[in-house]
């Protein structure tokens, strides 16, 4: 059998450092807590960042709208100016009918040749409404 002879020296122990090796890690230490003022400052950041977004989606709806108020203005300018013409043509029918009506009921009253003169006029301001509101329904009717 092989009988070898005992290593010389002690063997080192494990666990035990030899000089050559590289020192310890140290620990970093822990990173300190944000201080309230710091937390204020970080949110105030943080809404002043998503208040300038919300600003730019805004300005970015504005010029769209602003864009479709310019196509719309002349639109807008027609039918304002047909709207006051109807509602003038209705004054204007409303007030030949009423006119119309009193003064054929004030006709009866009158004798001679006035009475069949102010009937004639009292139709034809009936007859006159009734045409201004006929033409306004046709207009209508007709653009539809």
């Amino acid at each position: 059998m092989d009988s070898s002879p005992p290593p010389a020296g002690p063997e080192p122990r494990k666990g035990i450092r030899e000089s050559d090796q590289a020192p310890p890690v140290t620990a970093a230490p822990l990173p300190r807590s944000p201080t309230p003022t710091d937390r204020l400052e970080a949110m105030t950041l943080a809404r002043i960042t998503a208040l300038e977004a919300e600003r730019d989606l805004h300005r970015t709806t504005v010029e769209r709208l602003q864009a479709r108020v310019d196509l719309l203005g002349p639109e807008n300018a027609r039918l304002t100016e047909a709207l006051a013409n109807a509602e003038m043509n209705s004054v204007l029918a409303t007030m030949l009918i009423g006119g119309g009506g009193g003064i054929v009921s004030y006709a009866t009253f009158f004798t001679g040749q006035v009475a069949p003169a102010l009937a004639n006029l009292g139709a034809g301001c009936l007859l006159g409404g009734i045409a201004v509101m006929a033409f306004q329904t046709l207009r209508r009717w007709r653009r539809r």
